[in-house]
């Protein structure tokens, strides 16, 4: 007969490896969790980096290892141990005792080869290091839960036999996977509420910002176009353009402008198409004619802008003027007026110059 102390450790026993199991496969698992959510995070919230969260996350890693460990090593040892050994003869069970040797070593020389390639100078050896260690890693794990495996159905065995009443696994291993799941899913909440907020508040305002410019680009513009924040969030930005003229028109001009998230102009571009039929004299005066037109329709929206390059009084500069006078209508130009404002003067080549070729002078300005 066994004894009530014999009894609870069969059924510590029947217990302890399956929950090891558990808790090992979450501990490596867990990590599938935070990279969905942070993928919320990005995809989704567009928040920035949550610190908290990979805690979160270093913290459950760590103490369902150290309890994978705890579960793992109390019947290992144990079942080593006279009294187990006393219980199975009580049982009178024929228990299986698998070598385990050659599974073990066989993760750990793969996990050496991968240290010893981590070596080499090789990219493309270097680049299997890190398959060589996972794959050395999930050797391990297979090793320790297939000898948890043995361990509890050893226990149970010996349970069967001598009718002890064993406590169900399953309502342990579900706590042990869903618990770490809800707790790193409810840390990240207030961060996602949050996000939410700050999204909503940057749409308020890029909103004001585009709507503004909008109305003033109709003012001079024959056709205007504008993202909506309020349709769509767009973590870089949203874009706002204005051609002066009507799609019948042979030539085009137009702005295209960069509103940010906190309402600020962030960039701006001015193209300007010219006809190379005409004397240059008249081109450069139809360019900064143009430029100055689209300049003023941007400044009447009253806008903030993060550089003063952005919204300041703009004419082509003489320099520029004097390379474009010099060269042909073929010969393209790319002039720096500063590290934030460059101007180009696009074309083609003359023997390559078709209808289907247009020549402008664009200027870009950035901040």
């Amino acid at each position: 007969m066994l004894t009530e102390k014999e009894k609870r450790i069969i059924r510590r026993y029947c217990l302890l490896p399956a929950l090891g199991a558990a808790f090992l496969c979450m501990a490596m698992l867990i990590g599938a969790v935070l990279i969905l959510l942070c993928m919320v995070n990005d995809l989704v919230f567009y928040g920035d980096f949550y610190s908290l969260g990979l805690y979160t996350y270093l913290a459950i890693a760590a103490v369902y290892t150290v309890a994978f460990i705890f579960c793992f090593l109390i019947p290992r040892i144990g079942m080593g141990k006279q009294k187990w050994k006393e219980i199975s003869r009580k049982a009178n069970a024929s228990l299986n005792s698998r070598d385990f040797a050659p599974q073990v070593s066989a993760a750990l020389g793969i996990g050496a080869a991968g240290s010893l390639l981590s070596q080499s100078q090789n990219p493309k050896a270097n680049r299997a290091v890190a398959a060589m260690k996972g794959l050395a890693a999930a050797g391990a794990a297979a090793a320790a839960v297939d000898m948890a495996g043995e361990m509890s159905r050893n226990a149970r065995l010996t349970a069967e036999v001598c009718g002890v009443q064993i406590p169900r696994a399953k309502n342990y291993v579900t706590a042990v996977v869903l618990l770490p799941i809800l707790l790193l899913t409810a840390v990240y909440i207030p961060h996602f509420v949050a996000a939410r907020q700050r999204m909503e508040a940057e749409i308020a305002v890029a909103s004001e910002s585009v709507y503004a410019l909008q109305a003033a680009l109709q003012e001079g513009c024959d056709r205007v176009y504008a993202d909506d924040p309020r349709e769509e969030y767009d973590s870089g930005g949203y874009r706002v353009s204005g051609y002066l003229y009507g799609y019948d028109s042979p030539l085009t001009s137009y702005i295209y402008v960069i509103i940010d998230n906190e309402g600020f102009v962030s960039e701006v571009s001015y193209a300007i198409d010219l006809d190379i039929q005409e004397d240059k004299e008249e081109s450069i005066l139809k360019a900064e004619t143009e430029l100055a037109a689209l300049h003023q329709l941007l400044n009447s929206a009253g806008l903030p802008a993060r550089a003063e390059e952005l919204l300041a009084d703009y004419a082509l500069p003489e320099a520029f003027i004097s390379q474009f006078m010099a060269g042909s209508y073929y010969e393209s130009i790319t002039y720096a007026k500063s590290d934030n404002t460059w101007i180009y003067y696009m074309t083609d080549s003359e023997d390559e110059y078709d209808e289907y070729s247009s020549s402008y002078i664009y200027v870009s300005i950035d901040s």
